[in-house]
């Protein structure tokens, strides 16, 4: 009995509708800030601090 919320959107369409669509120089800055905070993430993780 599961009820999905009309409220909920998906993650790519909240980017969409906040940044534009992929190509865009602002959700292009949004996702390559994305890709260094992952980056960052697993070395942090890797060298175990």
């Amino acid at each position: 009995m599961s009820r999905k919320n009309s409220n909920t959107i998906s993650l790519e369409d909240f980017k969409e509708k906040h940044y534009g669509k992929r190509g865009t120089q602002k959700r292009e800055q949004l996702e390559k800030g994305y890709e260094h905070f992952k980056i960052g993430f697993m070395i942090k993780e890797a060298s175990g601090s």
